[in-house]
């Protein structure tokens, strides 16, 4: 462990964990030093909440050798939560939690040339599928319908599971559940006009 401060006033400023090969940096007065930082032998730097709200710290952004960061927030249950994963070639991930969850699912990606892709979560298989794609240009492109509610059964309670049934783009437009349904009917209705185009020109033929 390191010091600095006059005698009696000494404050940690660094420590050196033998066992796991790394260094914890700290800030803060004597008695009031926080986890700011630290340094693995790998090259990862985990990096902490250094104010007075958190005590242990919690982490807050992690940075690994390849270039891509990890993006946490612990604010609502002082646990830290990754909500974003930065790719080194510009890719950000954005994630959400589920209710009775502890794993973290795809909200939206957005991609260096500025195209968002919001996903949903199908609880049962852990998946994410593609729902909504805004491109630069303003246009909106449908990947499929929204999945139906489910019910989250946990210790005797029942809950809707709303996995992203409201999206924002970008533009402030709000697509919510009706958007999806008449997005099925506008699909039938140019289904029906080509399958009756082909009916006729059979019948003529």
């Amino acid at each position: 462990q390191y010091f600095k401060g006059g005698q009696g006033e000494e404050y940690l400023v660094r420590k050196y964990d033998r066992r796991y090969k790394s260094t914890k940096h700290y800030v803060g007065s004597r008695g009031q030093e926080r986890k700011a930082r630290t340094e693995h032998s790998n090259g990862q730097v985990d990096h902490y909440d250094v104010s007075l709200e958190f005590k242990p710290a919690v982490l807050t952004r992690t940075e690994y050798p390849n270039g891509s960061v990890d993006v946490f927030d612990g604010i609502w249950d002082n646990h830290p939560h990754r909500v974003r994963h930065i790719h080194p070639s510009g890719q950000v991930d954005h994630f959400g939690h589920g209710p009775f969850l502890d794993c973290d699912f795809t909200e939206r990606t957005e991609w260096p040339d500025g195209t968002i892709t919001h996903f949903q979560f199908l609880h049962n298989e852990f998946e994410h599928l593609p729902l909504v794609t805004e491109l630069p240009s303003g246009q909106v492109c449908y990947h499929g319908t929204l999945l139906q509610k489910m019910r989250a059964v946990a210790a005797g309670c029942h809950e809707d599971s709303k996995w992203v049934t409201r999206v924002k783009l970008r533009n402030g437009r709000v697509l919510s559940d009706a958007s999806f349904r008449w997005l099925r009917v506008r699909r039938w209705v140019t289904k029906r006009v080509i399958a009756l185009h082909w009916q006729e020109r059979t019948q003529m033929r």
